[in-house]
């Protein structure tokens, strides 16, 4: 998904426009939580492996990293319930109809979706070195948002995977999703 984001360099107070790519990490078969049943093969889920797993958000002009929410045990928001891989293209909405992502919904293997909400104005780790300019993006927070139900048969665990987008409208000024 290519969008517009807003960012300041520096922490100079100004706003900046970045157009970014948003793009999930993909499909890794050590981030398939489903057992060899459903998928054919022999499984490799990791709980503890890192690939596959996250969200990044790229700078259109440099190829670079602006942002990222990936498996991290160590995050105090919900990057370490990332614990599968991300296969699905991001959803991402301008909520308010200024030119602006707002708001990126990413599903996973494990049935689960999680927000990252871009509204405001976050830092911009390629082109500035203050303490706001980091890729963790602290002014956007990243929640998990929904867990589909597992479903255990046999003596194992199916997973609800999310391979496609979410898609929602406004009604009366609600997110329905």
């Amino acid at each position: 998904i290519i969008t517009r984001v807003k960012v300041s360099v520096d922490d100079d107070g100004k706003t900046h426009e970045r157009w970014v790519a948003i793009v999930t990490a993909g499909y890794d078969e050590s981030g398939d939580p489903d057992p060899d049943t459903i998928t054919g093969r022999t499984s490799t889920y990791d709980a503890n492996g890192t690939a596959g797993r996250g969200v990044f958000m790229l700078d259109m002009k440099t190829g670079k990293v602006l942002a990222r929410k990936i498996l991290d045990a160590t995050a105090t928001d919900a990057q370490p319930s990332l614990r599968y891989a991300t296969a699905m293209t991001p959803a991402v909405f301008d909520l308010d109809g200024d030119g602006f992502a707002d708001l990126v919904l990413v599903g996973d293997l494990g049935g689960r979706v999680f927000k990252w909400v871009v509204h405001a104005v976050g830092g911009d780790p390629v082109n500035g070195t203050a303490t706001g300019d980091d890729a963790n993006q602290p002014a956007w927070p990243f929640k998990l948002f929904f867990q589909a139900p597992t479903v255990a048969s046999g003596g194992k665990t199916y997973y609800r995977n999310f391979f496609t987008s979410p898609t929602a409208g406004m009604v009366k000024g609600q997110l329905w999703i």
